[in-house]
């Protein structure tokens, strides 16, 4: 909060140039994969105010990611600037940013968008040994999809003509 106090003496004008200003500067959002997500910037400061977005410090090119929306709604005490992606993917996960500039200054404000998805199936499995009553296998982990594993499904079934053996991870996503 910023305050003033003013003896007046003589006839004088005072201006208060506000650069831009974000509420907080850093926000995570976590949302699951194919849902509506935005990203929020409401910079306060003395208009006109621009808002520009990046994505890992570079501009975001609309042109190119034709998926994101961009909505900016001019207030009172600045402008709000919201980006949406209407169906989230894995790949849209990362640190995005948006940076308020007036004539008096500029401020920056970071999102981490994770975007969580199921895991991928295990890769790589290898069936070491199998006994009357036993089977020891391995595997290398997949990708969590942005969240923890809990489980994996393994099925082995074996009869006279054939064996196969199904596999995938869990999460609670």
């Amino acid at each position: 909060m910023r305050q003033c106090s003013i003896v007046y003496r003589e006839n004088h004008l005072l201006n208060i140039d506000i650069p831009p200003r974000f509420n907080q500067s850093f926000e995570v959002k976590t949302v699951k994969e194919h849902q509506e997500v935005t990203l929020s910037c409401d910079a306060h400061g003395e208009s006109p105010l621009t808002v520009s977005w990046k994505r890992y410090q570079r501009p975001i090119d609309r042109s190119v990611l034709s998926r994101y929306v961009l909505r900016e709604h001019v207030h009172p005490n600045g402008l709000k600037s919201q980006l949406s992606i209407p169906s989230v993917l894995r790949a849209d996960s990362g640190l995005f940013s948006c940076e308020a500039v007036n004539d008096y200054g500029r401020e920056e404000k970071s999102i981490q968008l994770i975007v969580q998805a199921p895991p991928e199936s295990p890769e790589g499995m290898q069936l070491l040994q199998v006994t009357s009553r036993q089977i020891t296998f391995s595997w290398t982990a997949p990708s969590s999809g942005n969240s923890p594993i809990t489980g994996y499904i393994v099925v082995y079934n074996q009869s006279r003509s054939e064996c196969f053996l199904i596999y995938s991870a869990c999460n609670e996503v």
